[in-house]
């Protein structure tokens, strides 16, 4: 049997034959719990052509791998059929009574399978788009602050809203207001703006309030999604924000830069979308 221990194969076939009716489990565990799925460990240490395991079942599933690159390639039931090539959170659905696995050589690398019995049509099996690989503390290998991540949430909710399939159209905007209101956005007539996201710094060596404002159609104040101050002896402060879920803004009304003081300038940022 090679890779697997022929003794531990036997017992899983037979629970597996025997509907399910006993576990796999050591003598002091045994009870009458149905066992719907197995493990399997599986080092890629060494290379492997059409490897048969004979566990019937009617899912397989990678459930997790030592390096994001770990794969193998799977033939069901026959080494004959078409080969399946499988990567971290990816598997097959629909009954089989053996598999072939055939990999190269990956020294080190192991990854965890996961096999039983679902009530299910056969399928091809794809969870490797989730978010669930991501490391929000580490992007492209480098540590983020706080800001960056606030960017990256938003690049990623605005990803997110493209894929639902109803996109909207895009906006990414920016305005600098000195002593004054800058209108950075009006929401379109007939449209609702999505705020998912901004940014607001300042530059200039004066005291003073900067902000984002949020204005009806009459021009009134009705929102303002940061308000910031800076003092002299602190020339240039910044701030972003991700806005989970984003700020619902009716038709006609503004979105504005506002700059508190002379000498001092608010440099503002909008991301979201009209629909």
């Amino acid at each position: 049997m090679g890779e697997l221990d022929k003794h531990a194969v036997d017992r899983i076939v037979k629970a597996i034959r025997e509907g399910f009716q006993r576990p796999f489990l050591p003598p002091d565990l045994d009870s009458q719990r149905p066992k719907t799925y197995f493990t399997l460990p599986l080092d890629l240490t060494a290379a492997r052509n059409n490897v048969r395991f004979p566990f019937p079942a009617n899912y397989f599933y990678i459930t997790g791998v030592s390096i994001s690159s770990a794969n193998i390639d799977i033939r069901l039931n026959e080494r004959s059929n078409d080969v399946l090539n499988l990567t971290n959170h990816r598997g097959v659905r629909g009954p089989f009574k053996c598999f072939y696995i055939t990999n190269a050589a990956q020294p080190g690398v192991t990854i965890d399978i996961a096999c039983g019995v679902l009530s299910h049509e056969f399928e091809i099996i794809d969870q490797a788009g989730f978010l669930g690989d991501v490391n929000l503390d580490q992007v492209g290998g480098t540590a983020q602050t706080g800001a960056d991540l606030g960017v990256l949430i938003t690049s990623l909710t605005s990803r997110a809203r493209s894929l639902d399939g109803d996109t909207g159209t895009q906006i990414t905007k920016y305005a600098t207001a000195t002593n004054a209101t800058a209108i950075i956005h009006t929401v379109t007539a007939g449209k609702t703006f999505y705020l998912s996201g901004w940014a607001l710094g300042t530059n200039g060596g004066a005291s003073g309030p900067v902000s984002i404002l949020i204005r009806d159609d009459s021009d009134v104040a009705v929102y303002y999604p940061c308000r910031m101050y800076q003092s002299a002896a602190n020339n240039g402060v910044s701030d972003a924000k991700a806005n989970i879920p984003p700020i619902k803004i009716p038709a006609d009304y503004d979105i504005c830069a506002v700059g508190g003081a002379a000498s001092l300038s608010a440099l503002a940022m909008i991301e979201g979308w009209e629909e």
